[in-house]
């Protein structure tokens, strides 16, 4: 309807709809609409490869998303906390914890802020695996960074204690 009424997108109206797309599962139609923009002149930014990342990640296309990544970084574009945010939680989620912990660990010692989203993938990751002991050190951590739990933080805790049985 915009597009009829002569009015044009610009980069965020299209990060906007990749976003969606890629949330809905709609992928192709996330690509297509970043080719779109490359044809019509307008550069996709961090934001653009955050969310086709994310949509491979929640495909568990974790090679391709690892080499989209790398392709944000060939355009000069800096990869931001959302963009490290959605790969660990890809990995996590494909039962690729330790990738996930290796790359947590790398943006830590490059003096990254990290957040609660990431430390709770890697506690997500872990109590899917059951090893509650790396899940709750995890939380330690992130309590000793200043990162107060959330309620995901704790639903999964509570997850992972049913899973191996222990409910006490």
């Amino acid at each position: 309807e915009m597009l009829q009424k002569g009015l044009h997108f610009d980069r965020s109206t299209y990060n906007i709809l990749i976003s969606w797309h890629c949330k809905e599962g709609r992928f192709d139609e996330g690509f297509q609409l970043s080719e779109e923009m490359g044809k019509k002149g307008i550069s996709p930014d961090i934001s653009t490869f955050t969310s086709l990342i994310n949509g491979l990640c929640q495909k568990g296309k974790m090679d391709e998303a690892l080499m989209l990544f790398e392709k944000c970084k060939t355009k000069d574009l800096t990869p931001d906390v959302s963009t490290y945010g959605v790969i660990i939680e890809g990995f996590c989620k494909c039962d690729q914890v330790e990738k996930g912990k290796d790359l947590f660990n790398k943006i830590v010692n490059e003096k990254m802020e990290v957040n609660s989203f990431i430390y709770n993938s890697l506690i997500r990751g872990y109590t899917r695996m059951g090893d509650m002991k790396e899940a709750i050190r995890v939380c330690n951590e992130m309590k000793s960074k200043g990162i107060q739990p959330t309620s995901e933080t704790y639903s999964s805790l509570i997850d992972g204690h049913c899973k191996i049985g222990c409910v006490e």
